[in-house]
């Protein structure tokens, strides 16, 4: 059986800057939701506590950038839980079984959670990969409609009036005799 290449594209925001979160919402097929356990306080664990009292999985700022891409439509979402290793190894399970009723309490089930341990990097890494390979789009209804683009402005040409654009676009195609808007473009 011949294998198929896929070519996957990851994209780091500031998710303190709200046009960024919004931006990359409008685009991303999934979005994958690194959470740490760094903060967590092993010492509070048990299974009778509230989820997000102790276990710091997100912060304000989280909330925030999760409140926006929930108000223009959720993408299949991806929550990965990193830095199990420096919790102790008998209190491993019950933060990973904390973090996980937290994120489906969140955002229900049908959204995937995993682990990357950095013991097991490359494991659970290919694991991620293979997960994230396998996702099918959520279907956004304004997606439907509309077309957006992941680009990089690579030049702009004032006398001739050209701005140059590199990137993907998805879902209609992009008419020349449209007007266009570009996030982050001033007009002159």
């Amino acid at each position: 059986m011949a294998s198929r290449k896929q070519r996957l594209i990851f994209v780091e925001i500031d998710r303190v800057d709200v046009y960024s979160v919004l931006d990359i919402g409008k685009v991303a097929d999934i979005i994958l939701m690194v959470m740490s356990c760094k903060q967590t306080d092993e010492s509070k664990i048990n299974s009778n506590i509230d989820p997000d009292m102790y276990s710091g999985a997100i912060d304000e700022q989280g909330y925030k950038a999760l409140a926006l891409l929930r108000s223009q439509g959720m993408v299949n979402l991806v929550g990965v839980l990193q830095h199990l290793e420096v919790a102790s190894s008998k209190k491993q399970p019950q933060i990973k079984k904390l973090f996980k009723r937290y994120f489906e309490s969140e955002f229900t089930d049908r959204h995937k959670f995993m682990n990357v341990n950095a013991l097991n990097a490359d494991t659970d890494i290919n694991a991620l990969l293979r997960t994230i390979a396998t996702q099918h789009p959520v279907a956004l209804t304004w997606r439907e409609q509309r077309s957006y683009m992941l680009g990089s402005l690579s030049k702009i040409d004032a006398e001739k009036k050209q701005i140059h654009v590199t990137g993907y676009i998805k879902q209609n195609y992009i008419n020349t005799k449209r007007l266009a808007h570009l996030t982050g473009v001033a007009s002159q």
